[in-house]
């Protein structure tokens, strides 16, 4: 059985979930991290009653690696991490429970059979990616089209670990409060603090077999930083669908927990540090490297840079509105009216100077095509001739900024894990056109 199910998600993968994923996608090109805000979700509590425990253990995903690799969407380094085992399938078996059917309104209509599991899940620092799956009757057709379905949420999930910490909690605050209660916790909706995480979300369907009335739900939640859970308890009571090019809202309600043992691979993660060995730039200072299971970060002061100063031209009303709201380049009034301002070359290269090191090798945002550096992408390289490029996934840590006007934090993830790294690596940087090396040494920790 378990087979069949994973040739239907080779088959259909492709087609399902592109362009949804894509559609959730926060574009972390465009906003620097301090303007970044995670986006809060809050859970609720339902009404039919499910409770299930199950040990689950790391598993090398070699039958579905080529699946995971494509659909979690969360960067080169996850899935690096993936395919060396870093992801726990639970193998546990759907549970069924008698959900309610009710319209947008909340009217009761119908109520109908509906098995739920979740399929696998990850953890590390900065991600807790999540893989539920739901199984209907034949009535669940009668309401819905699986085959069109956009987007799926489960607003009242919660998940809280074995101190009572609230990883995640969706924007519900009736069933927030009720959750809090129940479980005597001190937490007030919305304060967020190191015991009550503050979350971002992006959540897709990975899987829509209207012919098995089968629906897979990936999850990826991202926070500042995940605590070292041993034991995750997971809380949702309502299933709401939106179908494609439609206002139609279907929700289920029912009352679903979940507790899952985090192996330890995952709550005992490590990191790796490096230090600097040789670099042809002297005003490059590295001031961190680390990698881990899932991704290389690397912080790099740059000294004796001056930052540029805006040109009185740019302070045109249209140029001035283009350089701070970076969605309006899809609008095409817009565009055409920066096309013909005379101040468009020096908005060009004043936008260039303000980007010391092209990560992705691009400028992006420039008035006419997006420009492309001769001298190509940041990377990184390991021993054997490997390169790794950024991460571009919601959870990535960077940080572009100048400092007192003559330093600038360069802050970045790439995709080079533990399983990738050698003792010796190089970081390859695009600095104004011109390529910076750096070589770096793995730091050796004697134990007695």
């Amino acid at each position: 059985m378990k087979n069949n199910i994973e040739e239907t998600i080779l088959e259909k993968f492709k087609m399902n979930i592109a362009l949804d994923n894509f559609r959730k996608e926060i574009n972390n090109n465009t906003f620097p991290e301090e303007e970044r805000r995670y986006i809060m979700r809050k859970k609720i509590l339902a009404t039919a009653c499910i409770s299930f425990v199950l040990v689950s253990g790391i598993v090398l995903a070699t039958n579905i690696k080529s699946i995971k690799h494509y659909f979690r969407k969360l960067g080169n380094g996850m899935d690096s991490a993936i395919e060396h085992g870093y992801i726990s399938n639970t193998e546990m078996d759907y549970e069924k429970s008698n959900t309610d059917v009710s319209t947008q309104c909340g009217e009761i209509i119908d109520n109908i059979n509906v098995e739920a599991k979740i399929e696998n899940f990850l953890m590390d620092d900065y991600n807790l990616s999540t893989e539920f799956s739901f199984k209907f009757d034949d009535k669940i057709n009668e309401y819905i089209n699986i085959d069109n379905i956009h987007n799926i949420e489960l607003k009242d999930l919660i998940i809280r670990d074995e101190e009572n910490r609230i990883l995640y909690a969706g924007n519900d605050k009736e069933a927030f409060e009720s959750y809090c209660q129940e479980y005597n916790l001190p937490y007030i909706f919305g304060e967020c603090n190191e015991n009550y995480l503050n979350n971002g979300l992006n959540n897709f369907p990975s899987l829509r077999s209207k012919e098995n009335n089968l629906v897979k739900l990936m999850y990826n939640m991202y926070a500042e930083k995940y605590p070292k859970s041993k034991k995750l308890y997971f809380s949702f009571g309502k299933i709401t669908f939106l179908e494609e090019n439609s206002d139609k809202i279907l929700t289920l309600k029912g009352d679903w927990q979940i507790e899952l043992d985090v192996p330890e691979k995952m709550y005992n993660r490590t990191s790796e540090s490096y230090k600097v060995v040789g670099c042809n730039n002297d005003d490059f200072e590295v001031y961190y490297c680390e990698v881990s299971d899932t991704g290389l970060e690397i912080g790099i002061i740059i000294n004796n840079i001056e930052e540029p100063k805006k040109p009185k031209e740019l302070e045109d009303e249209i140029l001035s509105k283009y350089a701070h709201h970076y969605d309006s380049m899809a609008d095409i009034e817009l565009r055409s009216k920066l096309s013909e301002s005379p101040y468009k070359e020096i908005y060009n290269e004043y936008q260039k100077k303000t980007r010391p090191i092209l990560t992705d090798g691009t400028y992006v945002g420039l008035i006419g095509l997006d420009a492309e550096d001769s001298t190509g992408k940041c990377y990184v390289e390991n021993s054997n001739g490997e390169k790794f490029e950024c991460t571009f996934s919601p959870s990535r840590k960077y940080k572009l900024e100048w400092l007192n006007g003559n330093k600038y934090n360069y802050y970045e993830t790439f995709g080079m894990t533990k399983y990738d790294a050698t003792d010796n690596i190089k970081v390859f940087l695009n600095y104004y056109g011109k390529p910076v090396e750096i070589e770096l040494g793995k730091i050796k920790i004697n134990n007695p």
